[in-house]
């Protein structure tokens, strides 16, 4: 009985032809979305700098309902006071504070009287990222029953809030307002921080996209 052959071709490893041209296609759909996703990322943050820059731009808001500040930057408070002492807000949330800082010591820090002062504060001790403090102003805007908020965070740090906030309260207009850092303090923010805020913008849209749209389910709590 005659044998039969084996007439796979090879190369001379002995490798299948058949396997080198599936390996090869898998390497040029791989190069292809590594490009894809460097021009992608690239575009996004000339537009994430782009949307930094156009943060001068920015206008003295109109009157809201109330204003929410974001702590964890420079200026950010005394910002949002600034707005309530023209009376944009009737109310202000100071949200992402630490557990130990009372509104007297925040009062004190801004050099204004606690007792004399007619702004009405509230503080959010419970956030502890941005995702958190569109979390809790959520629950604090359902007790007051609120519908316009102006937005207070560092100008490099307002689009991913945003993205966060409107995530968290579809139904309300939010109005962005930046505060912007000592001209010593911003030449220090370079490009590596940059970079390091639009790591967490893509990787918001990426959970928001893949993985949320859904409502919150914690109750509101009153402040």
């Amino acid at each position: 009985m005659a044998k039969t052959q084996n007439t796979k071709k090879t190369d001379g490893l002995g490798v299948p032809n058949k396997w080198k041209t599936t390996a090869l296609a898998i390497t040029k759909l791989s190069l292809c979305i590594a490009i894809f996703c460097v021009i992608s990322l690239s575009s996004g943050f000339v537009w994430y700098s782009y949307q930094i820059k156009n943060c001068t731009n920015i206008k003295t808001p109109k009157k809201s309902d109330a204003i929410v500040v974001l702590t964890g930057g420079a200026n950010r408070i005394q910002t949002a006071f600034s707005l309530m002492d023209k009376k944009l807000g009737e109310r202000l949330l100071i949200t992402g504070v630490n557990k130990r800082t009372s509104k007297k010591a925040i009062f004190n820090a801004l050099n204004r009287d606690i007792l004399t002062s007619n702004i009405k504060v509230d503080l959010d001790h419970l956030a502890l990222d941005t995702i958190g403090n569109a979390k809790e102003t959520a629950q604090w805007v359902e007790a007051h029953d609120y519908k316009k908020l102006i937005i207070v965070t560092s100008d490099f740090h307002l689009t991913r809030s945003l993205l966060e906030f409107k995530q968290a309260m579809p139904k309300i207009e939010l109005i962005p307002y930046p505060a912007f850092m000592s001209t010593a303090k911003k030449s220090d923010q370079n490009l590596r921080s940059h970079l390091k805020e639009y790591s967490k913008l893509v990787a918001s849209v990426l959970r928001i996209q893949l993985f949320e749209h859904l409502p919150l389910t914690n109750k509101a709590n009153a402040y």
